[in-house]
């Protein structure tokens, strides 16, 4: 036999077995991104909802007689006060580095609204007051919880490369 045969038959023979071995894997890799992805997807669009809330809870703060406050709306705001919790988990387990922050940046902005409005106006809505009394539009704790809800879109849209 010629030995540029012998030496094409061995490289060939070489190119199959590490082809049938590195295939798996790479196919295992693909399969890994893409579960990844749709968690992330999932666990973006359930931060998505505790955005909403957070929107619609601004909104009735600043503009008192924009929202309707039906049963249901209270109940899903009920609901979704139980979103930052499970939602944070996730994400330090998942997400992408910026979302983490931009969640975490969004979570103490809405703290520090309710924190703020309890040191500056203590009797803001309470028992007694008008439940109508609207907080100023260019309150501070109110246009950094709006930016850091966008900010906290922007990121999400970035990281899962949504165009619009």
């Amino acid at each position: 036999m010629d030995a540029a045969v012998v030496l094409g038959a061995a490289i060939a023979l070489t190119g199959a077995l590490l082809g049938s071995l590195v295939a798996p894997l790479l196919q295992g890799r693909l399969a890994d991104r893409t579960m990844l992805r749709k968690e992330r997807m999932v666990l973006y669009a359930e931060a998505m909802l505790h955005v909403h809330f957070i929107r619609q809870s601004l909104r009735s703060l600043v503009e008192p007689y924009s929202t309707s406050g039906t049963a249901r709306e209270h109940t899903q705001r009920d609901e979704l006060k139980r979103v930052p919790d499970q939602t944070t988990a996730r994400m330090r387990l998942i997400a992408h580095s910026a979302v983490r922050e931009a969640w975490l940046e969004l979570l103490e902005a809405d703290e520090g609204l309710k924190f703020n409005l309890g040191e500056d106006r203590p009797d803001f809505r309470q028992a007694g007051s008008d439940p109508m009394e609207a907080l100023a539009a260019d309150y501070p704790s109110v246009i950094r919880l709006h930016a850091a809800s966008d900010h906290f879109e922007k990121v999400c849209r970035k990281a899962l490369r949504v165009k619009d």
